[in-house]
């Protein structure tokens, strides 16, 4: 079934998506890079969104929780500002995951 992940609004498009909540199991490489406090230097939209997905990350497991809104808002920042900093963060701490996550 699909669901809405991310209502569009005026020129914003909608995202969709055929999963709930996907939880993934992180390397201590991809961890290390997740929790890099100079991921969430500065103020801005993907700042205030790594923070979010930083507050589904469990320490003791080593796990990410992540809505289907939060892997919207990753592919939308993946996808529409161009290649730099933020998507080679969101690379290294996702890299065997990235794909799945926008698949679903």
């Amino acid at each position: 079934m699909l669901r809405v992940a991310i209502v569009g609004k005026g020129r914003s498009p909608s995202f969709y998506c055929t999963e709930g909540e996907m939880t993934l199991r992180l390397s201590a490489d991809e961890i290390e890079e997740l929790i890099d406090p100079n991921n969430t230097k500065g103020t801005g939209g993907w700042q205030s969104l790594w923070i979010a997905v930083l507050k589904k990350f469990d320490k003791a497991t080593g796990t990410i929780k992540l809505s289907e809104e939060l892997r919207a808002k990753i592919y939308h920042y993946y996808h529409s500002y161009g290649s730099g900093g933020w998507q080679n963060k969101a690379r290294k701490a996702f890299r065997r995951e990235l794909p799945h996550i926008f698949m679903s």
